[in-house]
Formats: structure tokens, C-alpha cells, sequence
């Protein structure tokens, strides 16, 4: 069987025995308090959302340019080199380079 943690320390609180609601209890000064912290919690949470929103785009439109860049510098990319040149040339053009010396 599962077995879960038991507590060190006693939980100080009070106890009721119906559930009105968390701000009941409260007086003014907390109740604004927690009003403030709730609501700035909200805005960051809020401001976060859109934050990644706004990275996700930025990642996406960096990715649709990358794949567009990439197609047009892969023909740039590739340089033929001599020997590649050597091995395709036909004979008449190896006979003008090397005694004709064109």
C-alpha cells in the first residue's frame, strides 16, 4: 500500500466546521491585501501567456526564414573544384587546357 508522509509539526489554524470561504475569515487589511497579490499574480500570469506567445511566433518565423535562406544559398553553396572539373571534363576539353594551354 501507498503510504504518504506524515507531518513533523502541527498545522497551527484554526478549525471550523462549515466551509464559509477563504475571505470570510479575513479582516479588510488582509482581504486588500490578498486582493493585490491575487491580481498581480493574474498580470504575471497573464503578461507570461503572452510573452510566450510572442516567442513562439518570433521561433516560427525564424525557422520559415532559415528553410527559405537555406534553399536559396544551397545552390550558391556548393563550389566545383578542379578535380570535379578533371573527372567531368570531356577529352577535347582536357587536349584545350593542357597544350593549347586556353
Amino acid at each position: 500500500m501507498c503510504s504518504t508522509p506524515k507531518l513533523k509539526t502541527k498545522v497551527k489554524g484554526k478549525v471550523k466546521t462549515a466551509s464559509i470561504g477563504i475571505l470570510s475569515s479575513m479582516s479588510s487589511k488582509q482581504k486588500q491585501r490578498f486582493t493585490a497579490h491575487a491580481n498581480a499574480a493574474n498580470l504575471r500570469r497573464t503578461e507570461k501567456t503572452l510573452f510566450d506567445k510572442a516567442k513562439s511566433k518570433r521561433i516560427e518565423r525564424l525557422d520559415r526564414s532559415k528553410i527559405h535562406s537555406h534553399k536559396k544559398t544551397n545552390k550558391n553553396k556548393y563550389k566545383k573544384t578542379w578535380l570535379y572539373w578533371f573527372l567531368s571534363a570531356s577529352v577535347f576539353e582536357l587536349f584545350k587546357k593542357v597544350v593549347l594551354r586556353q
